[in-house]
């Protein structure tokens, strides 16, 4: 079956490539532009068949991007650069034996839809030891993918030191190709910059203070339903939900998705045996001394 394939209802002939498509040697960049084009066309009969079928308005159900994909227990293939695909896993946190393992009468609220797994020493580039932050940001970005927000794959570690520099005048160009960290400040202007993707950042000024803010995470997931980001003055994390106590928020449990793992993809059971996604508790995570920064990206309102 000839890609791609979009969808193979009969009562939504979509025309998703034009005669000569294969005969052009598009560029990533330019392949996504074409898909934008089509995305655009077609805007209105998808909203004709969201109404037929009663799908919700507020999002994209029947794009490019949301084709159903056939593929091993947990894992994905997906286009990584012009030339080559590799396979990572997907939605790991759906293999956790426990949901959040809490004794008490709790609320969770976790991601909704698809992401990629992003971590250490993937795609054949070692970024051990500075790397937490880009790899976390990916997972973002492949969530919006996943789900039909944009075309563009996920960018690579120079590709978003690129995007930080064009969207931010004080950023020095030197950043591109370093080894240099980033925080939930500059990945908010990098995640408007290349999908025009809105986010709020909440500060929190210690390890402490962050069940002060639980009931605000489980809100996010409710209502926008993507992946986290956490940043400040530690190591970064995903965070794709939150088990909210209602009675003592103190108690309430983060489902972390851990970008430090520098091992296989081909090892599911060692990555969830070993806690590189699992549900921590505060204490676990953060730190009194330090600070954090919470990316939370805004779900654009479309289809």
């Amino acid at each position: 079956i000839p890609y791609p394939v979009c969808l193979m209802l009969p009562m939504i002939p979509l025309q998703l490539e034009d005669d000569d498509y294969y005969q052009k040697n598009y560029d990533i960049k330019e392949k996504a532009a074409v898909y934008d084009k089509y995305d655009a066309n077609l805007a209105q009969l998808r909203r004709k068949y969201h109404n037929a079928l009663q799908l919700p308005l507020d999002r994209p159900l029947l794009r490019l991007q949301n084709i159903v994909t056939y593929r091993g227990r947990g894992r994905i293939k997906r286009v990584v650069g012009n030339n080559y695909t590799i396979q990572k896993l997907q939605n790991i946190h759906k293999y956790l034996k426990s949901r959040h393992g809490s004794s008490f009468s709790s609320s969770s609220s976790v991601v909704e839809g698809d992401y990629l797994y992003c971590h250490y020493m993937q795609d054949s580039f070692d970024d051990k030891g500075w790397g937490c932050a880009y790899r976390t940001f990916q997972t973002i970005c492949s969530w919006f993918h996943l789900q039909g927000y944009t075309n563009l794959p996920v960018p690579s570690h120079r590709e978003i030191q690129q995007d930080l520099v064009a969207a931010c005048s004080s950023s020095s160009s030197s950043i591109v190709g370093s080894k240099q960290w980033i925080g939930a400040v500059e990945l908010q202007m990098v995640l408007q910059h290349r999908h025009g993707i809105e986010s709020k950042i909440l500060h929190i000024r210690s390890g402490v203070d962050v069940s002060s803010k639980a009931r605000d995470l489980h809100r996010h997931f409710e209502t926008e339903g993507t992946p986290v980001m956490i940043g400040g003055g530690h190591l970064a994390y995903g965070l794709l939900g939150i088990d909210l106590n209602p009675v003592n928020e103190k108690k309430s449990r983060y489902l972390i998705l851990d970008p430090h793992y520098t091992g296989s993809d081909y090892n599911l059971t060692k990555i969830l045996k070993n806690g590189w996604c699992g549900w921590k508790d505060a204490t676990d995570v953060f730190k009194a001394n330090h600070f954090y920064n919470f990316l939370l990206p805004q779900r654009p309102r479309v289809i």
